[in-house]
């Protein structure tokens, strides 16, 4: 017994060894970023298959110091409720984010659940952002927000109640409320006749949708670090619309932004945390021209060669961003996460490159999504890995890398991949879990899916009618 005792205690101390030595390499402080494509299928990616030509993103899948991992599921199936996941480790359905658009000025609140706030991600949400601002970080959100309207139009009729970025942690923001054209993203504000470009010549004109910026340089006095109040919701900082047409592609525009934050972050001495939701290949997805031109010398006409036009500029856009790194001298002291929101919208070209289901559905194809992790202080070569990942996991990952803590005890839906890429962990040890409600309608079903391993339980209720009922039931399921 005693030898049983002694062997136990070495293994012990040799775990405990192990551990320690992995972990007193692992730089509490890295730059972060997460740059996040919209409606980007598992098979839009060339080194997945696709047909749009992605030589960056494959070089980031096979670089030396990058994972390119094959089971990278978002939160899911659709826009606002994965960006939920992605800021607050959270299933969607525990904060009342039902569906892209949810809580419309029209929203029923005496019928549907009453949720903690009538705002798409709640103040009482905290955000990966909010965390990493105590650990000294300066953050940044560049892109399409769609979690909240950014201020109260002055006739009431807001599609959401505000809930901007800087009520949730966020430093300097550049951002759109919702989907934007892919190209001259803001013609509809200024020259709505730039917007005929592209397979939309003769279509019915995009709504008016701007990037808003609490940080501009036409502002007498610029918002101070960490004044964006998360309960007032009128901020004490102006929210300032672009004051002019934004020409060109609307990826290259959003970099732009990046690169200045990037650049402001480094002389101010600061970490930083930069969140970049690319718009596309969301619809209203629009090749520039030397795009268009490119995919259509190869014989594509109409919305293949707009939609693999754009996803190419989007590539273009991560090869400027990893190379403006490699500039600046921070490539080897920066993680950079790149995956998508969710699958390819039905009706688009976009692939799953044989997975069932899309955009809107719990079947692999509207869940698994490219996903990649590059971090050169970690990952010493490159790995293709079928560890399951999701989007709720990435908060998660964060604190722990960073060694800071949530405010509170509440419950987290994803799980630290830390161990997995230190090699101390080789396997998912929790399952992961999904619930959504078809076509936003309480009368119709509700899809609950459950990965565990290789095993994927895929449940449909015609019975809940309730959307109490089903927050409480998932609520139970973890």
């Amino acid at each position: 017994m005693r030898s049983f005792v002694s062997v136990l205690f070495l293994f012990a101390a040799y775990i405990l060894l192990v551990t320690a030595r992995h972990r007193k390499h692992v730089p509490q402080r890295p730059n972060i970023l997460f740059l996040l494509a919209d409606d980007l299928g598992w098979g839009d990616v060339e080194y997945n298959g696709g047909r749009a030509d992605t030589p960056h993103l494959n070089a980031l899948a096979h670089g030396a110091n990058s994972i390119q991992f094959t089971r990278f599921y978002s939160g899911a199936p659709v826009c606002s409720p994965t960006r939920g996941t992605v800021l607050t480790g959270r299933n969607h359905n525990r904060y009342c984010i039902w569906k892209a658009n949810t809580h419309s000025k029209d929203c029923n609140w005496t019928k549907d659940f009453q949720c903690p706030a009538k705002m798409p991600l709640p103040p009482s949400e905290v955000t990966v952002a909010e965390v990493l601002q105590t650990a000294g970080y300066r953050t940044g959100v560049f892109g399409k927000w769609h979690l909240g309207d950014l201020k109260h139009v002055e006739n009431g009729h807001s599609r959401w109640s505000p809930s901007h970025p800087g009520m949730h942690g966020f430093d300097v923001w550049k951002v759109t409320e919702r989907a934007v054209p892919t190209v001259n993203p803001n013609c509809a504000c200024f020259d709505p006749e730039t917007c005929r470009i592209g397979r939309y010549r003769k279509s019915a004109l995009p709504a008016c949708s701007n990037y808003y910026s609490n940080n501009v340089s036409s502002l007498p006095t610029p918002c101070p670090p960490h004044t964006n109040s998360r309960t007032v919701p009128s901020p004490p900082c102006p929210i300032v619309p672009h004051p002019n047409a934004i020409l060109g592609d609307d990826s290259h525009f959003i970099v732009r932004e990046l690169k200045s934050f990037i650049n402001d972050s480094i002389a101010s001495s600061h970490p930083f945390f930069a969140y970049v939701p690319f718009h596309a290949p969301h619809n209203r997805y629009i090749a520039d021209t030397a795009y268009a031109m490119k995919y259509a010398e190869k014989g594509l006409k109409g919305k293949e060669r707009d939609y693999y036009g754009s996803i190419e500029a989007l590539d273009d856009s991560v090869g400027e961003i990893l190379a403006h790194l490699d500039a600046v001298g921070i490539r080897d002291t920066t993680m950079v996460w790149f995956t998508s929101d969710n699958g390819p919208a039905a009706g688009s070209p976009g692939s799953t490159n044989g997975l069932e289901g899309e955009k809107g559905t719990l079947y692999e194809g509207g869940i698994r999504v490219p996903g990649i992790l590059q971090w050169p202080a970690i990952i010493e070569e490159n790995m293709v890995s079928d560890y399951q990942v999701s989007t709720n996991d990435f908060l998660p990952t964060i604190v722990d890398i960073t060694n800071t803590r949530l405010p509170d005890s509440r419950i987290l839906d994803g799980s630290s991949i830390l161990p997995f890429l230190l090699g101390v962990r080789t396997e998912r040890l929790s399952a992961m879990h999904w619930a959504f409600k078809i076509n936003g309608d309480f009368s119709r079903k509700y899809t609950a899916v459950s990965i565990e391993g290789d095993l994927k339980l895929h449940a449909t209720s015609r019975t809940v009618r309730s959307q109490e009922a089903v927050c409480t039931t998932l609520l139970r399921t973890k």
